[in-house]
C-alpha cells in the first residue's frame, strides 16, 4: 500500500501539456519580439520601450483591472442609498368573465364587475450605518488600489530603466 501511495503521490500528470504550452508561449513571445524588432529599427528610445513593456507586462495589467473593480465596487456601495422601486398592477373579475385588455383603462363596467389595483411603492434607506461604513470603506479600496497601481507602474519603469542603460553601456563598449 505505501508504495502504492509513493508512485501515485510522485506523478506529474500534465507535465507534457504544460512544457508544449510553455514552449509555444516562448515561441510566440520570440517571434512576437522579432517581429516588433523589424518595424522598429534602432536606435531605440527608453520612451518607447517603456511604451512596450507597460503593454506587455501582465502585472500592470493585473493591477490596472484592480483599481477598475475597486471603482466598481465603489459604485455598487454606492447603489445601497438608491430608492428601491416596487410597482404591482393586478386585475379581479369579480362576476362572470372578462372581455376587456388586461391594461383597460375602465375600472368598473355594467353587469361584469371588475377591479383594478394598481401600486407603486419607493423604499428610500435613511439610517443605514452599515451601508454608510461600506461607501466610506471603499472610497479607501479606490485609492489603495490606485497606490497599488502606480507603484507597480514605477517599478517597472525602474527595471526597463535599468536594462535599458545596461544594454546602451554593453552595446557602446563592443
Amino acid at each position: 500500500m505505501g508504495l502504492l501511495l509513493l508512485v501515485c503521490g510522485c506523478a506529474n500528470p500534465g507535465r507534457e501539456e504544460r512544457e508544449a504550452s510553455s514552449a509555444a508561449f516562448r515561441s510566440r513571445l520570440t517571434a512576437e519580439t522579432a517581429e516588433w524588432v523589424a518595424s522598429n529599427p534602432p536606435p531605440y528610445r527608453l520612451e518607447q520601450v517603456l511604451e512596450r513593456a507597460r503593454t506587455r507586462t501582465l502585472k500592470l495589467t493585473e493591477d490596472e483591472l484592480a483599481a477598475s473593480l475597486a471603482r466598481i465596487d465603489r459604485a455598487a456601495a454606492f447603489s445601497v442609498f438608491l430608492p428601491q422601486v416596487e410597482a404591482s398592477f393586478g386585475r379581479e373579475v369579480l362576476h362572470g368573465r372578462s372581455d376587456m385588455p388586461a391594461l383597460s383603462p375602465v375600472a368598473f363596467q355594467g353587469n361584469r364587475l371588475w377591479a383594478h389595483q394598481q401600486s407603486l411603492m419607493l423604499t428610500q434607506p435613511v439610517f443605514t450605518p452599515v451601508a454608510w461604513t461600506m461607501f466610506v470603506e471603499s472610497a479607501y479600496g479606490v485609492r489603495i488600489r490606485d497606490i497599488v497601481r502606480d507603484r507597480a507602474r514605477e517599478v517597472l519603469d525602474a527595471q526597463v530603466a535599468a536594462l535599458f542603460y545596461r544594454a546602451v553601456v554593453a552595446e557602446r563598449l563592443m
